[in-house]
């Protein structure tokens, strides 16, 4: 992972609770099970 600049802010654990939430709740955004995940393969790409 890149170093991240100097001034990255991060959410608060309460605003975090708040994201997280929100995330939950969009429909078009369901979260994948843990069998789905195991089946996630990366793409290569090449250049």
């Amino acid at each position: 992972m890149p170093a991240l600049k100097s001034n990255t802010l991060f959410p608060s654990d309460e605003e975090n609770a708040q994201i997280t939430t929100a995330a939950y709740s969009d429909s078009d955004a369901v979260p994948l099970t843990d069998a789905e995940w195991e089946r996630v393969k990366p793409l290569l790409c090449v250049g």
